[in-house]
């Protein structure tokens, strides 16, 4: 994603968005946020601002704090390109190119891993 543009914010789930998501917070959004921010190639850090699993809301922001700038939403190898996302029309209305399959399909890790190894069903 540090390669599709001159600076690169990392957008974390925020503990709402983790419960969701995962049924429990397996690391609080604030460390999520330390650890991001601590990857040289990221330059600024986001905790989302939304209540629900997506970042409409977020995005939105990100664009108004950026406006006139050329902004990508990179989407993890996780979300499918061929069906519209939540944010598909928020992009749209702001101009802002989606893109899909970062990073590839296959993650490094994953909180559902370390839930498996912890003995967690989910």
């Amino acid at each position: 994603a540090a390669l599709m543009g001159d600076k690169l914010i990392v957008v974390v789930n925020n503990d709402i968005q983790q419960v969701m998501k995962k049924g429990k917070i397996i690391l609080n959004e604030q460390n999520r946020a330390r650890l991001m921010g601590a990857l040289r190639m990221v330059d600024e850090v986001m905790i989302s601002v939304d209540e629900d699993p997506t970042v409409i809301r977020t995005l939105r922001l990100i664009a108004e704090q950026n406006e006139g700038h050329e902004i990508v939403f990179a989407n993890g190898g996780d979300r499918d390109s061929e069906k519209e996302v939540p944010e598909t029309d928020v992009c749209r209305d702001y101009g802002i190119e989606m893109v899909f399959g970062v990073g590839g399909d296959n993650k490094a890790d994953s909180s559902t891993r370390i839930n498996q190894a912890l003995g967690h069903k989910k």
